[in-house]
């Protein structure tokens, strides 16, 4: 059975009380990775937890990187729920963050591979996410927010603000490779890096309408430039 793989980064964990309460639960822990010391002794980098009732495996290490290795979409969710369960500090999901370049239980983007994309003998990767908007009358601003990983929008807070449009945004990149043809990174990869930037664009920027108007110049622009 195919596994796949995901990495999330979260709080450090605290060994000795993951420990204790994985004997509680009967779940059986394992010890190790990482360099030995001196003494010939392992540092005990990495908690590693078999999940043979689910087909799976989670490694933990000491920084609070966590590997998930799974078969199905399913079986992720279920390890993650186990996890949930021995892990101290207290987790939830909001707490893992994945480091890319997909996070499978994320129900923002739309996510869309296509090989040979527009003909051009290229893998296209896409990721497509509504972006909503609301006005500010007071300051003539327009603010932007985008689903989370659960799919839910949360309004900004100020009831004043006027909510204007729902639009959606399609992130599109491919691989990129040297002169030599020799791949230097995947467009998995850079479709991921856009997708975070524009979660950090939409949360720290507010945009007037003269912005927008120069941004919808400068893209046409560009368009009429393209031979």
């Amino acid at each position: 059975m195919k596994h796949y793989m995901v990495v999330y980064q979260t709080q450090p964990p605290e060994y000795e009380a993951m420990t204790k309460k994985a004997q509680e639960l009967g779940l059986k822990l394992e010890f190790g990775g990482g360099r030995k010391t001196k003494g010939g002794e392992s540092p005990n980098a990495q908690i590693i937890l078999n999940l043979k009732q689910c087909n799976s495996k989670i490694s933990i290490a000491r920084t609070g990187k966590i590997i998930i290795y799974y078969p199905s979409k399913l079986v992720l969710e279920k390890s993650i729920e186990i996890l949930k369960t021995i892990y101290v500090p207290s987790l939830n999901r909001q707490d893992l963050r994945c480091q890319g370049p997909v996070d499978p239980l994320s129900k923002a983007f739309v996510l869309k591979t296509t090989e040979n994309g527009d003909g051009i003998g290229m893998t296209l990767s896409e990721a497509i996410v509504n972006q909503y908007e609301w006005f500010d009358p007071k300051t003539k601003e327009y603010i932007y927010v985008l689903p989370d990983d659960d799919g839910n929008v949360t309004p900004p807070k100020d009831p004043d603000l006027i909510f204007t449009s729902c639009c959606p945004i399609t992130i599109s990149s491919i691989d990129k490779d040297d002169a030599q043809g020799k791949r230097i990174v995947t467009g998995e990869k850079l479709r991921w890096q856009a997708m975070q930037e524009l979660r950090r664009i939409t949360k720290e920027h507010r945009l007037r309408p003269e912005d927008i108007e120069r941004a919808k110049l400068r893209a046409k622009k560009q368009q009429d430039s393209k031979p």
